[in-house]
């Protein structure tokens, strides 16, 4: 095919009209034992409100237990105030592991032709081309590096051997 082909048979495609769905779809699709698409707001309103009765509650039970008034004339120790640390400069980072290199090779051998000689046994020449897909990967310092090198030769090789 040929694109000037290609192009009437989209053209003609274009032209024809969209067609709906058919008047059982829902009902096959019910069949099927999919839910249904119609959200149930109430359900959205449920889960909204029990989520906050959840945290609230969390909340009280830490306001609770901060600050009860018993402890301290009962001689029990309050919840711990950590002291004001002051922040240390982090080191840095030690890369322990090595990259992982990863090389693919692919070859393929193509156009043999066999080409005569003056006086001398004929030869073969072959294409071979050749794709060297290398992969690097640093995962302490998240790098992660690729590319692919295509390569292309002619290989003589003779037909006859002394």
């Amino acid at each position: 095919m040929n694109p000037q082909d290609l192009d009437q048979i989209e053209a003609r495609l274009r032209r024809l009209p969209l067609r709906g769905p058919s008047a059982d779809l829902h009902a096959r699709v019910a069949a099927l034992g999919m839910p249904r698409a119609r959200l149930r707001p109430w359900r959205r309103l449920a889960v909204a409100a029990a989520s906050a009765a959840a945290l609230a509650g969390c909340l009280a039970a830490i306001l609770v237990w901060r600050s009860h008034p018993g402890d301290e004339a009962a001689g029990l120790p309050g919840p711990a105030v950590p002291a004001k640390v002051e922040p240390q400069p982090s080191p840095p980072p030690v890369h322990t592991s090595q990259p992982i290199h990863i090389e693919q090779v692919w070859t393929a051998v193509s156009a043999r032709e066999v080409v005569p000689r003056d006086g001398a046994p004929p030869v073969e020449r072959l294409e071979r081309q050749v794709v060297r897909h290398i992969r690097v990967i640093d995962q302490d310092r998240h790098v992660e590096m690729e590319w692919s090198i295509p390569t292309k030769e002619t290989v003589v090789v003779p037909l006859e051997y002394n």
